[in-house]
């Protein structure tokens, strides 16, 4: 189907590897957490807050085109699956750290 729309192909792949961002991104910001966690005087909640803040850009809009492509059939459903996967991890993460915030 994609043959018809080198343009989806493209920006498929495109979003893949910008959910992959994000989600090394929240990997690193959870290994900050865990640092900050460990000792509260470092600064790991914070660069936490600011990594995961940063992995939501492409993870949005990762999430976007991977939902788009689903609804009209237009990417394979193991690369879709894996952007919708990858894509999620910062939003849940940032859901996690602003009820953590405000809880604790």
């Amino acid at each position: 189907m994609t043959r018809r729309l080198p343009w989806a192909e493209v920006l498929g792949w495109t979003a893949l590897v910008l959910a992959g961002i994000a989600a090394v991104g929240v990997a690193v910001a959870a290994s900050a957490a865990i640092q900050g966690a460990r000792d509260p005087q470092s600064w790991g909640d914070l660069v936490a807050a600011v990594l995961v803040v940063y992995a939501l850009v492409p993870s949005v809009l990762a999430l976007v085109v991977a939902i788009v492509q689903a609804r009209r059939g237009w990417a394979p459903r193991w690369r879709t699956r894996t952007t919708l996967v990858l894509a999620a991890l910062a939003p849940v993460a940032a859901a996690v750290l602003a009820v953590g915030a405000l809880l604790g």
